[in-house]
């Protein structure tokens, strides 16, 4: 029986902290991400069907973070328009393959839409 190596090979170590460091640069630009407030619960009300809570938009934002910032760098929110994000978002599910479930899709989109708004 062959003794397992308990330690990563001296070969593996970069490649590892290759990774944290891209961790790390990853979360230190996404705190630049408005928060969503309470005037921002309306804004969506013009673009999207129902009604988005607080609680739904800070959930879209740590949905952009943790779902979009792990793929690409994520785009300020300010950058497009409401309508723009809406079809940013869906070709990100259909063009693009990208799987999020439907309430997840509206979270994010909800959360872009409005802080877009302001």
């Amino acid at each position: 029986m062959k003794p397992q190596p308990l330690a990563p090979r001296v070969s593996e170590a970069p490649a590892a902290w290759l990774h944290l460091v891209l961790l790390c640069v990853v979360a230190s630009c996404t705190p630049g991400l408005p928060q969503p407030n309470a005037a921002d619960v309306a804004r969506p009300q013009g673009h999207l069907q129902g009604v988005s809570t607080l609680s739904e938009l800070q959930q879209g934002r740590e949905l952009y973070q943790s779902r979009c910032g792990t793929c690409h760098a994520l785009p300020d929110p300010l950058s497009l328009q409401p309508a723009s994000w809406i079809a940013e978002v869906r070709d990100m599910r259909e063009k693009k393959g990208v799987r999020l479930s439907p309430t997840d899709a509206r979270r994010i989109t909800a959360y872009l839409v409005a802080v877009s708004s302001r």
